[in-house]
């Protein structure tokens, strides 16, 4: 059977899809959201039996739930785009193909007939009737050249038709594949008797290996990268990749994150959603409460109101702000995306300044820590890993090309937080007043990013690496370049920077020196408060503010020798030019 597009037909057949699809589509929806508070629920629900149960959910019936809901949008896409795809690279009405090939065969055959008559001199007309065989020869020719045409255009209508098909067919193949595992998921399901009623939990192994569960697992992964609609957030999965080291799995998880906040806060403005993103990547390893007191609380955006009655017997609604991963749970990311983008952060934070051990080293050498290691990272991925998975990921992170010599993501997040935290009644700007009473605000952010880490003024000793420096200063630099002009997305200033970093059209020390003022920062970092004995009026002490030389920092804060010369020799990656602290490897 030829192909036929019957385009009315198709029309009605895609709204009526469209309808079914929907309801569908909103049930997938439904089990989803149950699935997802299944994994995040906490309370009596402990133990193992209740690890096992969720792992179940959340690494069996979560991927299937995923692909249910994947099905019905791509068979709502394709049925919608299907007849709107044909009128644009096909033809505006109904075609057939055995039609086609008819009406070609009917040209070719009248071509035929007259190129007959054009070959032979007899002339058939009377010739009282005729003008002359030159005459009527060039009619013959002239109709020979309608007919070539007509079957030309018919004939490119079929080829279209056809490439149309093949297209479509490619379109559909992914469909049937999906269909394909999630009809094999629930049959094994069916079949497999993976709960133990006599210890009421479930084992999950049999399951984990088989086919249908890996096509699952890179479709919905597929799915949710194509989401990715925007040249802004393609670019900046390209930043998150090259310039922090993240794999495409973790990059596309920042996306939803980032998406599902820009959703969520529509009503703010660009540079507070910004600055919320900012704030929760942060979170991962700045949330203690100095921090909320530097870069803001972000219960002030994700909280409940609990009814409270105090002493006397009066109500009132208490806001209680979530935890962390209450807030992942807020913004619909799941409690696997959760947990593993807390790892890839902490794992990229701890890699980007220092050079982890080989992973086979670790195993022979470092067993202990091997086990500890290898263990979280089957929490995190699953149970089922073997050592040798857990090896290769490890030496993948500990790349060059991956998150060693990186800029640290959540640093530069927490000193972007905090330089965006527009209170400057926060409680950390008492400790900028000690420094500069008339500018605490704009001395608390260099303190949260560069002076912090480079001087003791943030009362903790000055240590920096190279992951620190790039953090410092591209935290600063992006900043400054969006605040030049706000009516641009602060993603695309992002996109922006690290393109010309890795082009070679802009260097971070050099922008840093341009924004601040290397005066400016030397004065931050060689300016010291010392004791000075006094004797005028009895022994005693003063706080005396002073300028140490170049040498004398050199010898008494290395590290602030050290990021000054950086800046001064316009260093893209930072050196070490005179010894400071020990660094361990990991």
């Amino acid at each position: 059977m030829g192909i036929n597009m019957n385009l009315e037909n198709s029309r009605r057949q895609a709204e009526s899809i469209e309808k079914e699809m929907k309801k569908r589509i909103e049930g997938y929806e439904g089990l989803i959201r149950a699935i997802t508070k299944i994994g995040y629920t906490t309370g009596e629900l402990k133990g193992q039996a209740y690890d096992a149960m969720r792992e179940y959910f959340e690494e069996i019936l979560m991927p299937i739930a995923k692909g249910g809901k994947l099905l019905s949008e791509l068979t709502t896409k394709v049925a919608k785009e299907l007849p709107e795809r044909y009128v644009r690279e096909v033809h505006s009405s109904s075609l057939n193909e055995e039609e086609l090939e008819l009406i070609i065969a009917e040209y070719r055959a009248q071509e035929r007939r007259l190129e007959r008559l054009l070959s032979n001199d007899i002339v058939l007309l009377p010739n009282e009737f005729g003008q002359g065989e030159y005459e009527y020869k060039n009619h013959l020719l002239v109709s020979s050249n309608v007919y070539r045409d007509m079957r030309r255009y018919y004939e490119e209508l079929l080829q279209k038709l056809r490439i149309f098909n093949r297209s479509t067919e490619n379109i559909t193949r992914e469909i049937e594949e999906l269909s394909k595992a999630i009809k094999s998921g629930l049959m094994a399901i069916k079949n497999t008797s993976c709960y133990n009623q006599m210890s009421g939990e479930f084992d999950i192994k049999e399951l984990k290996g088989e086919e249908w569960l890996k096509k699952l697992n890179i479709l919905n992964e597929l799915n949710e990268a194509r989401k990715i609609e925007t040249r802004e957030e393609k670019e900046y999965k390209e930043v998150l990749m090259k310039d922090f080291g993240f794999e495409e799995r973790t990059a596309n998880i920042i996306l939803k994150l980032k998406r599902a906040i820009d959703k969520k806060f529509a009503h703010y403005s660009k540079e507070i959603r910004f600055y919320i993103f900012n704030r929760i990547i942060g979170d991962r390893h700045y949330n203690d409460i100095l921090w909320k007191g530097t870069a803001g609380s972000l219960g002030d955006y994700f909280y409940k109101e609990v009814e409270a009655t105090d002493n006397f017997g009066i109500s009132q609604n208490i806001r209680t702000p979530y935890s962390l991963e209450e807030i992942y749970k807020e913004l619909g990311l799941s409690k696997k995306e959760y947990t593993q983008l807390m790892y890839e952060l902490n794992i990229q934070h701890r890699f980007a300044g220092v050079k982890a051990y080989e992973g086979n080293y670790m195993r022979d050498k470092r067993p202990e820590k091997f086990k500890k290691e290898f263990a979280e990272y089957k929490r995190v991925y699953g149970e089922h890993l073997t050592e040798d998975d857990f090896i290769k990921k490890w030496n993948r992170d500990r790349r060059d090309d991956a998150y060693h010599g990186k800029g640290d993501f959540t640093h530069q997040s927490i000193t972007m937080a905090t330089n965006l935290y527009k209170n400057h009644s926060r409680l950390a700007n008492i400790a900028g007043s000690m420094y500069n009473s008339t500018e605490p605000h704009k001395v608390t952010n260099d303190l949260a990013g560069w002076l912090g880490d480079t001087t003791n003024k943030a009362f903790k000793e000055p240590s920096m690496k190279g992951d620190d420096y790039k953090a410092d200063l591209d935290a600063v630099n992006i900043l400054y370049m969006y605040n030049e002009d706000k009516s641009r997305d602060p993603i695309e200033v992002v996109n922006g920077y690290y393109r010309k970093i890795r082009k070679g059209e802009l260097n971070r020390a050099t922008r840093f020196k341009e924004n601040l003022g290397l005066k400016y920062i030397e004065d931050g970092i060689r300016k010291v408060y010392e004791l000075r004995k006094v004797t005028e009026y009895g022994n005693g002490y003063i706080l005396e503010e002073r300028t140490l030389t170049m040498e004398e920092l050199k010898i008494k804060n290395p590290v602030g020798y050290n990021f000054i010369m950086n800046l001064i020799n316009g260093n893209n990656k930072y050196i070490k030019y005179v010894k400071q602290e020990k660094e361990n490897e990991e």
